[in-house]
């Protein structure tokens, strides 16, 4: 039997020189396990190089496609579509009919007063001038107002907003029997006592910046315009600290509540510390559920930060992305992990430009996902909970085995979607555990966008104290908006029962007593 070496490269390959039958024939049993060893070694030391081989070859292909694929997904996010709402067939039919319908017929304008019963409505009777009244053009008698006959129309007017002095005399008593006591009128509360602005101005302002996304030097601006002039815009952003540390209770309240809460939902985004600290990049941490928003900026992206606020909380599941930090915060805890699978659909999406009939099925399936939430929206969470593991369990499951079976490049945008769901899968199925809990983690993206604008547009801030106004004043408006309350409502409702001293109360609270006066009247 011959031996012989195969040189390729740096590798030397032992080929083996097929015997004839009559000599393996010859060979004793302990020759013959020493000839098919050395042959199975070499087969597979053959095979080895082979694939070795092949991944040198497929190499840039690979990487090729996956720039590529790169490439793709930045061209969507520059130039696609913002929303991820993808309409059905029925609403592409449904749309279609109702354009149709509204071709063959008149339209129809509601007045003014139908369309927005909530606004105040004022009206104005509009008569002839006295002496100039016109007589009949038919026999030139005199005419007279027809009673309660009007002709009536409407129309939106605004009233600028208007800055005045207010000026507080306060009652002084004296005695006269003695002439030894003289006593003053208690001053009307105050956020700030002796400062030159109003509550009602430190609402103005705060909720011009942190709702509508103002800086504070356009507030000045507008302010110009209405006559205030030369206002500073640093006495203006100190207005904002005297209500952030007034409204501190508050804030307490909020985080107590989520606290509380049976799940919570995390995001986080970066935030800019423009000066006041070493670190430039801070992180802006957010907490929600239902019934309100908890942030809190630090100069880190350490799980720590989740991990402080969780280790006092009584949640059993984290709704959040697959940030790793959120994972390890949680470890060694009963709190389970939920994952966003508005995420795991993202990746799909992104992946549907280069690959369209892979996606399809999946994009599908996250259709019928959400025609179901849609459908048991507002129902008790028993029915919720029934409605999913019989409807929405399945599909799942069918989700799986799809991705199980579906080959593709591991780096792809494709692999990257399918490595995505089957790597999450556990937690993106946890939502079919109570009928309480959310399908994706779309609530905490919803909390952040107002940060992010407002970031876009005032860049950050310039110290440690600024930080902590944004964080307290951000949480009670983000938390208005989630509980569907106007916040310069709220926030002049609330400050007048903390000068009252009266229990206080969240915008969740204040939502609730609204309903039921309105339910009482």
């Amino acid at each position: 039997m011959k031996i012989f070496l195969l040189q390729m490269s740096d590798l030397q390959i032992p080929l083996i020189e097929t015997p004839a039958l009559t000599m393996l024939e010859s060979l004793s049993k302990e020759e013959l396990i020493k000839h098919a060893r050395v042959q199975y070694d070499s087969l597979e030391l053959m095979k080895k190089m082979w694939q070795d081989l092949l991944k040198k070859l497929d190499l840039p292909e690979q990487e090729r496609l996956k720039i590529q694929d790169q490439l793709l997904i930045i061209r969507h996010k520059l130039y696609g579509s913002s929303s991820e709402k993808r309409p059905s067939q029925e609403d592409i039919e449904r749309k279609a009919e109702k354009n149709k319908n509204k071709k063959n017929r008149e339209p129809r304008v509601l007045l003014p007063s139908l369309r927005y019963p909530d606004v105040p409505l004022r009206e104005s009777l509009v008569e002839f001038e006295e002496g100039k009244e016109p007589n009949c053009k038919l026999c030139d008698g005199k005419l007279t107002p027809m009673s309660g006959q009007t002709e009536n129309s409407e129309w939106i007017s605004v009233t600028q907003k208007i800055y005045y002095v207010q000026r507080q005399k306060r009652q002084k008593l004296r005695c006269c029997k003695c002439h030894g006591d003289i006593q003053t009128a208690p001053a009307i509360p105050r956020i700030k006592p002796g400062s030159g602005f109003s509550d009602e101005i430190a609402i103005d302002v705060a909720v011009a910046k942190y709702c509508d996304h103002l800086p504070i030097e356009r507030y000045v601006n507008q302010a110009e315009r209405g006559g205030l002039k030369g206002v500073s815009p640093q006495s203006l952003i100190e207005q904002t600290h005297f209500l952030a540390d007034f409204l501190q209770p508050v804030y307490g309240a909020l985080k107590t509540s989520l606290e509380k809460s049976f799940f919570l939902q995390a995001d986080e985004t970066h935030w800019k510390m423009l000066e006041g600290d070493d670190t430039k990049n801070w992180q802006l941490w957010g907490f929600f559920n239902q019934d309100g928003a908890y942030y809190e900026a630090h100069n880190t992206r350490a799980a720590a930060v989740a991990g402080d606020f969780l280790k006092n909380c009584d949640a059993d599941y984290l709704v959040s992305d697959a940030y790793c930090g959120y994972a390890k915060c949680t470890r060694g805890t009963s709190i389970k992990n939920l994952y966003c699978n508005a995420h795991a659909r993202r990746k799909w999406i992104e992946a549907e430009t280069r690959f369209p009939d892979e996606v399809k099925p999946m994009i599908n399936w996250y259709g019928e996902l959400y025609n179901i939430e849609r459908e048991i929206k507002g129902q008790p969470p028993d029915v919720r909970f029934s409605e999913r593991n019989l409807k929405s369990k399945p599909i799942l499951e069918q989700m799986k085995r799809y991705c199980e079976t579906l080959w593709c490049l591991p780096e792809s945008a494709l692999g990257t979607a399918r490595g995505y769901f089957l790597k999450y899968y556990k937690g993106l199925t946890h939502f079919l555990d109570d009928g309480r809990l959310p399908i994706d983690n779309n609530l905490s993206e919803r909390g952040l966008r107002g940060p992010v604008v407002g970031r876009k547009n005032y860049y950050g801030n310039h110290s440690k104290r600024g930080a902590r106004t944004m964080q307290i004043l951000y949480s009670i408006i983000e938390s208005c908006k989630i509980c569907n309350v106007e916040p310069q409502r709220y926030l002049t409702e609330v400050v007048r029962a903390i000068h009252r001293g009266e229990q206080l109360f969240t915008p969740s609270e204040f939502a609730a007593q609204y309903k039921a006066k309105i339910v009482l009247q």
